[in-house]
């Protein structure tokens, strides 16, 4: 599928809004490029964050496929206290690579069956660093086991996956979210099969008439999400892949710019 210039946003050369709503995803360990799109954007300067009281949301997917997952973990840890204290916020969501990192580190540590062991497999498959698996500190484990699996903004759902599954867990933010911590807070692999296959579901939004009831149960009017690349996943062109791609009558908006395919990390405004 190819996009045409009606389904794209433009997001280059932001002017400065005290207002800005934001969103980035699928940072996969890229940290240096990540501090260089927020450098840009005027929402991070010197390692810290400079946006004052803006908004941004990350979409999840900090670890695996890149050279320095947990930099970027502790990267966003350390903007999310740093904008609170400024009067803004940052937001971190939880995405696959951190479900299958967590699940490699709990259950393979078990090691009790087959299925334990797969887990680690599948993990390393995807682009997960053995040293960063044995160097993650409590906190930070702590830190990914409580992120949430979705939010919701004014009008505005903001998702790893383009998935519908995630109205399956509940019909408020709140109820899903408390739904995903259960499970990453317990040791039941049926569990956290279920939430990785949700997760990594991808592509449910290209239908409009799937979206909406989608955005009808959370009471909402878009959903933008990470997740599936614009180039691997839409067949974007490359030069359409530095922008928001928005689809599904305009109430789906795809953000993932493909950072370890070689691409951009994209910023969007909301």
């Amino acid at each position: 599928m190819r996009s045409t210039v009606e389904d794209l946003i433009a997001a280059d050369s932001p002017l400065p809004d005290p207002t800005r709503r934001l969103a980035i995803s699928d940072v996969h360990g890229h940290l240096d490029a990540l501090q260089d799109r927020l450098v840009e954007y005027g929402l991070a300067s010197g390692g810290g964050w400079s946006g004052g009281g803006e908004r941004l949301w990350f979409l999840g997917d900090y670890l695996d496929r890149g050279p320095d997952g947990l930099g970027v973990v502790d990267f966003v840890r350390r903007l999310e206290i740093q904008a609170r204290s400024s009067g803004g916020q940052v937001t971190p969501l939880l995405g696959n690579h951190e479900l299958q990192f967590l699940a490699a580190l709990h259950f393979s540590r078990q090691a009790r069956d087959r299925r334990s062991t797969s887990w680690l497999s599948f993990w390393r498959r995807y682009g997960g660093n053995d040293e960063e698996l044995r160097s993650v500190t409590d906190e930070q484990v702590q830190w990914l086991s409580e992120l949430p699996l979705i939010d919701l903004d004014d009008d505005t759902v903001m998702v790893h996956s383009d998935s519908d599954g995630y109205a399956e867990l509940g019909t408020t933010a709140q109820q899903i979210n408390e739904v995903g911590r259960s499970v990453l807070a317990g040791r039941s692999e049926d569990d956290w099969t279920f939430l990785h296959q949700l997760l990594t579901r991808r592509g449910e939004f290209r239908s409009p008439g799937r979206v909406s009831r989608f955005l009808r149960a959370l009471g909402a009017r878009r959903v933008v999400h990470g997740h599936s690349t614009l180039g691997g996943v839409f067949g974007l062109d490359p030069v359409a892949c530095t922008r928001p791609y928005v689809y599904a009558d305009g109430r789906a908006t795809a953000i993932d710019g493909g950072v370890f395919e070689g691409g951009s990390l994209i910023v969007a405004e909301l």
